[in-house]
Formats: C-alpha cells, structure tokens, sequence
C-alpha cells in the first residue's frame, strides 16, 4: 500500500484555509469569513482571522499529521 505524499506547506495551508473558511461561512453567514493562512518569508505559517478560526487551523492542520510546530 502507497503512502500519499505529504503536502507542501503552501498546498496545506490552502487545504485547510478552504476548509476553515467553508465551516465558518456555514456556521454565520455565507462569505463571513475573510481568514487567510499564508506561508512567510522564513517558512513559518500565518493566518489572518477569528480565534475560533486559527484554532480550527490548527486542528486541521493536526490531523494531517502536520503539525504546525514542524515549521514555525
């Protein structure tokens, strides 16, 4: 059995940018949510939005087996 290939931290950040975006619209109001996860210049991860929001990135990120403490 094939492992899939781990993401790039650009591709997952964008992953689970979509995905935090998509619950937090779905739990107020469709295009509520302005957050935004991006990769700096020194390879960390940032994001821009609501508490619940950054915690739900986290999780995400988590649960890919990626946890954000390997890059930042």
């Amino acid at each position: 059995m094939q492992q899939k290939p781990k993401l790039t931290l650009k591709e997952l950040g964008e992953a689970c940018g979509a995905i935090v975006r998509k619950d937090t619209n779905e739990r107020l109001t469709n295009q509520a949510s302005e957050f935004h996860a991006y990769v700096t210049a020194d390879g960390s991860v940032a994001n821009v939005g609501t508490d619940q929001e950054d915690i739900s990135f986290g999780q995400c990120v988590n649960e890919t087996g990626h946890p954000l403490g390997e890059w930042e």
